[in-house]
């Protein structure tokens, strides 16, 4: 009888190790790719670097002035006790993007010290909330996405150069964030 249990969980460690081979190795496969296309603009394209950013290449006076000059930001917002605050200090030439479709949605968007750096914010569905900083390095990008309801963001990137975070989520109740610090320059972060 011993025989027989011995041989029993010889035979299944195999097949065990196979199964958990098959499923580690088709992870990466399992995987998804998080992307978002509004009004024909990818998300990549919305927070990409100045050199490619579209309001600086539609207004390429912006980029100069003195210490936060030629910054901007623009807000829209439909639906119903929608809320969204930008500010900008010390960072010329960049930009903060929010664009809020539903109800109860807020979004806060800061870039200090930062010069040529740009937030994107996009929320479609009821009660969520982003939260989005850039502080030091310059030409920097941090971008959120967010499709459903009661789902809330928090992203910050800290003395970085070049380095662009992306931060999606879609569903419901979901909350996380991030704080990237010291990126290498043009280090692209995608967190889904």
């Amino acid at each position: 009888m011993d025989d027989a249990r011995t041989f029993s969980l010889r035979t299944r460690r195999p097949r065990a190790a196979a199964l958990a081979a098959a499923l580690l190795a088709g992870a990466p496969a399992a995987a998804q790719q998080f992307d978002f296309t509004v009004n024909n603009l990818s998300l990549e394209q919305v927070v990409a670097a100045n050199s490619q950013n579209p309001f600086i290449a539609a207004h390429p006076n912006a980029a100069s002035g003195g210490p936060g000059g030629g910054s901007s930001s623009v807000i829209l917002q439909r639906g119903s006790g929608n809320r969204a605050g930008t500010a900008l200090a010390g960072s010329a030439g960049s930009a903060i993007v929010t664009l809020q479709a539903g109800d109860g949605n807020h979004a806060v968007g800061v870039i200090t010290d930062s010069p040529g750096s740009v937030i994107a914010q996009a929320q479609i569905g009821d009660g969520n909330l982003s939260v989005v900083a850039i502080t030091g390095g310059a030409h920097n990008a941090a971008s959120t996405v967010q499709i459903g309801d009661g789902l809330g963001a928090a992203v910050a990137l800290e003395n970085s150069t070049g380095a662009t975070v992306i931060y999606g989520q879609a569903g419901e109740n979901y909350n996380g964030g991030v704080v990237i610090r010291n990126a290498p320059p043009g280090a692209v972060i995608r967190i889904n």
